[in-house]
């Protein structure tokens, strides 16, 4: 057996081993290594040393370390750009905590007090997933350029389960992130917090709760939580109620098969992870049965546009969506399709004569 599939002795889905479960589990068995999480384009790896949290990296935009501290007004665009650039002299010798300690933006106390923050909130947000896929690699996780104290993994489960009864209870004032937002006659507030400030200072007519978030940045929950009390203190006001995206209950093993061939070749080779979408992004969707899913499906407009572009002559990643989340739905649906043998990935761009052949009940080979 390879030195990849001895790391990874440990894989599934959320829905059946939630993250609650994996974290207790892993302080359990003082786990050293990356539990691997991933929901279409997001993933994110939680660092473990011993069974103790250590690290946490994220691929989502509003998570990265700067926008956390613009979020939480810990620095100003003009301090981030001056840190960022000094980073970019240095070919990224320097890594931004390091660059606002030695420019004097921050202290180290509260550098680190920052990391240990995006991290927790990094974290937290994967309560919130309602189904995504995971794998433990058992290898020693990298070490960070300025290191955080160890968080106890029962802490995280404990303020996780708190934080899904709080966001239970917003949802029903805000029952999802398509609802579009305006201006409230308490505009723009007083004695806001600096998350709150954020918000506003971003906060563009007709945005919808998800595109408001990707503006102001931080962790979803506590983003969530602000908006939901600008609202109720009537700085924000709901326009009306938009759209929910798509949130189908399933996903398919195919991308952690793909994920756990890619980890496996990294474990062996010391090569970088790469992300099935690139490539899938190539071909060319088709529908073999396309009344079913596109006319007979209750979809919101937003994703039947998506649906009915699948003709065979347009590449995959032309037609998926720039936004994050919504990408995430249209993947997830995309794969339900193929299972259920409705849609396939053309390697070319089909003609009219085979999709003529397809609407006579002609199966391509």
């Amino acid at each position: 057996m390879s030195e990849g599939k001895r790391a990874m002795q440990m894989s599934g889905l959320l829905e059946t081993f939630p993250l609650a479960d994996l974290l207790q589990w892993a302080g359990n068995d003082r786990l050293t290594g990356t539990i691997v999480l991933r929901r279409g384009a997001r993933e994110k790896r939680i660092l473990l040393r011993g069974g103790r949290v250590v690290g946490c990296l994220s691929n989502e935009r509003h998570e990265f370390y700067g926008d956390l501290l613009l979020a939480n007004g810990l620095v100003t665009e003009s301090q981030l750009l001056t840190a960022l650039s000094l980073c970019t002299e240095h070919r990224s010798q320097i890594r931004l905590g390091e660059a606002l300690i030695q420019l004097g933006i921050l202290d180290r106390e509260a550098v680190v007090e920052s990391l240990v923050a995006r991290t927790e909130q990094s974290i937290l947000d994967v309560f919130l997933w309602p189904r995504g896929v995971f794998f433990v690699l058992r290898d020693e996780p990298p070490v960070a350029p300025i290191e955080i104290p160890p968080i106890e993994p029962m802490r995280l489960v404990l303020e996780g389960v708190r934080q899904i009864d709080e966001v239970r209870r917003i949802r029903m004032r805000l029952p999802h992130d398509g609802v579009v937002l305006k201006r409230g006659t308490a505009w723009p507030g007083v004695d806001l917090s600096p998350l709150g400030r954020r918000i506003v200072t971003v906060f563009e007519p007709n945005s919808t709760l998800a595109r408001l978030h990707e503006a102001a940045g931080g962790g979803y929950c506590a983003f969530l939580a602000e908006a939901d009390g600008l609202l109720q203190g009537a700085v924000l006001a709901i326009d009306h109620p938009g759209e929910p995206t798509s949130d189908s209950q399933t996903i398919s093993l195919l991308d952690l098969m793909l994920d756990r061939i890619q980890e496996e070749r990294q474990a062996v080779v010391g090569g970088t992870v790469a992300m099935p979408l690139s490539a899938l992004g190539e071909l060319y969707p088709l529908w073999l049965d396309r009344d079913d899913p596109v006319a007979g499906a209750r979809l919101a407009a937003p994703m039947r546009g998506f649906a009915a572009s699948f003709d065979g002559t347009r590449k995959l990643a032309a037609l998926l969506s720039g936004d994050l989340r919504r990408r995430d739905d249209e993947l997830e649906w995309l794969w339900l399709q193929i299972g259920a043998r409705r849609l396939v990935l053309m390697p070319d761009a089909v003609d009219d004569e085979l999709r003529r052949r397809i609407a006579a009940g002609v199966r391509p080979t």
